[in-house]
């Protein structure tokens, strides 16, 4: 038999490893997202789409520019907007609000937390000399701050540090690895040695960019029309819209969720309280792993009041010490220098969408508490 020649196969291999590192590296280098606004789910984690912390700063510094203050939104779907249409999506209302001086990028996720790609971004423009700041919602019932973003968005964190968009330093990394890793090292250090690997090799930009430039390559149900004909799951997801239609009066209050809903919000007045000193000790440490100094002058967080459907069954003491809770929220993260805003006006049941999230009339009340707040926090940095 003949002997073949592997040369030629495995040139192939090194050609085509080659070319796949230079496209993901010119991909990420400028910014792959048309039109955007928020990141709906098409453009997400949630469907399997995993854009990389180079494309999130190539996205920023586009949309951002050192001669206008850079308001970062981070955090969880209520944030991001989730229930609101496009048309009237709160941090549009902000951004005309607050005017042509400012640039508001919504970064947030559903599902995400402050300690995500919004945070990671606002540290590498903070060294980078941009007048930023950052605005985050934050659960005020429960430690709920976390360097990795936990679940299906710690990827991110990995490949951040790995590039060099956030920094290495004991805190962090302590965290990630004895807390959320604690019981998975081994899934620890896969997550950091394929973060070393893509950072020469560049293998998740190119996979990113070009799903969403040219053809998707793995089917998700979360996409739209992924059922309704073959190609809609693979198309690119640049393709997809982005357009989210507001929550409807008919879905709003199901009734069958009623119950778990009011336990949630009774359960925030029976948990123990963030001045809890294990509590505190943990918030310490999170607050420590998560933000860095330099940071935590930039930063806003919001601690958001419930929907008035479920607050109005709780009892007077009930009601009072819901309230003390979000104000001892702000208490305790502007104890470590982190400004903070209790999100609690005279807000009506139509507002929201479910116990959390905002409806399109609620959105502008919650842009114009949080106009505020960035004024204030623009004026106390200097920026204007």
């Amino acid at each position: 038999m003949r002997n073949l020649n592997p040369t030629p196969f495995f040139f192939g291999i090194a050609v085509s490893i080659a070319v796949l590192a230079i496209t993901g590296w010119e991909g990420s280098k400028t910014n792959i997202f048309k039109n955007f606004t928020r990141f709906h789910i098409g453009m997400s984690p949630e469907s399997l789409f995993y854009p990389t912390a180079r494309e999130v700063v190539a996205l920023a510094e586009r949309k951002t520019s050192k001669d206008k203050i850079a308001v970062i939104i981070g955090g969880s779907s209520v944030i991001r907007g989730t229930g609101q249409s496009e048309g009237a999506l709160w941090s549009a209302t902000l951004q005309k609000e607050l005017g042509q001086n400012y640039t508001v990028l919504n970064l947030a996720l559903n599902g995400g937390a402050a300690g995500g790609q919004a945070s990671y971004i606002s540290e590498y423009l903070v060294k980078a000399g941009y007048k930023i700041i950052f605005v985050a919602d934050n659960n005020p019932f429960v430690p709920a701050v976390y360097p990795d973003n936990i679940g299906v968005y710690s990827y991110m964190f990995f490949d951040a540090l790995e590039r060099g968009i956030i920094d290495n330093y004991p805190a962090r990394l302590d965290y990630v690895r004895d807390i959320s890793y604690r019981d998975n090292f081994d899934v620890y250090m896969e997550r950091r040695i394929a973060a070393f690997l893509n950072k020469g090799l560049n293998f998740n930009d190119a996979w990113s960019f070009i799903g969403y430039r040219h053809v998707f390559t793995i089917w998700s149900p979360l996409v739209p029309n992924a059922t309704d004909h073959i190609l809609g799951a693979w198309q690119p997801r640049k393709m997809l819209n982005q357009d989210e239609s507001g929550c409807a009066s008919s879905s709003r209050y199901r009734p069958d969720l009623f119950d778990p809903e009011m336990r949630a919000v009774i359960g925030a007045t029976k948990a123990a309280p963030l001045s809890n000193p294990q509590i505190a000790g943990l918030i310490d440490r999170q607050i420590a792993a998560t933000f860095p100094d330099a940071l935590r002058p930039h930063m806003i967080l919001a601690f958001k009041t419930y929907s008035p459907y479920y607050t109005s069954h709780l009892s007077p003491e009930e009601k009072d010490i819901f309230v003390m809770r979000l104000d001892l929220a702000k208490q305790v993260y502007e104890s470590h220098g982190i400004s903070s805003v209790v999100v609690n006006p005279d807000f009506d049941s139509d507002d929201f969408c479910d116990r959390d999230h905002l409806s399109d009339s609620g959105a502008p009340i919650y842009a114009d508490i949080l106009a505020g707040a960035i004024r204030e926090k623009s004026k106390e940095l200097g920026y204007e």
